[in-house]
């Protein structure tokens, strides 16, 4: 009973990662990408295919920002203010998002890496980074307000 006692803070964390950090970093991509394009709203026109858009949101965001959420359960407890945890958890979050790009991308895709492929990785990258800066607010301000 105390081994699944210890498992529900991680799966929590990584509940409130992957159901925050999804839709959260699919703004921040298309964002970031409309305004390297220009237009700022023209990469929002994705939205229009919801299948798609949520295959790719699940895809490239929803399996590192699970794996986030898990990581931060235990960054949290050696970082205790707010700014220590945020500190630690943004280039945490683009680092798990870039071993996922590289495992997905390179490993399993057979990808050939050209410069497109490494402007849309760090564009990637750099989403994992900022969504976990606003998660790991998020999830300390939930913290603090509990009492815990």
């Amino acid at each position: 009973m105390s081994s699944i006692r210890r498992l529900v803070p991680i799966l929590r964390s990584s509940l409130l990662f992957g159901l925050v950090g999804m839709p959260l970093g699919a703004v921040v991509f298309l964002t970031g990408i409309g305004l390297v394009e220009g237009k700022p709203l023209a990469a929002f026109r994705i939205l229009g295919y919801p299948d798609v858009a949520a295959a790719l949101t699940a895809f490239f965001g929803g399996i590192p920002a699970i794996a986030t959420g898990a990581v931060a359960v235990f960054l949290r407890r050696k970082a205790r203010s707010l700014l220590r945890f945020a500190y630690v958890m943004t280039p945490t979050g683009a680092a798990i998002t870039a071993i996922y790009l590289l495992i997905v991308l390179g490993v399993l895709g057979g990808l050939r890496w050209r410069p497109e492929i490494f402007v849309l990785a760090g564009g990637i990258t750099a989403t994992g980074g900022v969504t976990a800066l606003c998660c790991a607010l998020l999830l300390c301000r939930r913290r603090s307000q509990s009492g815990r």
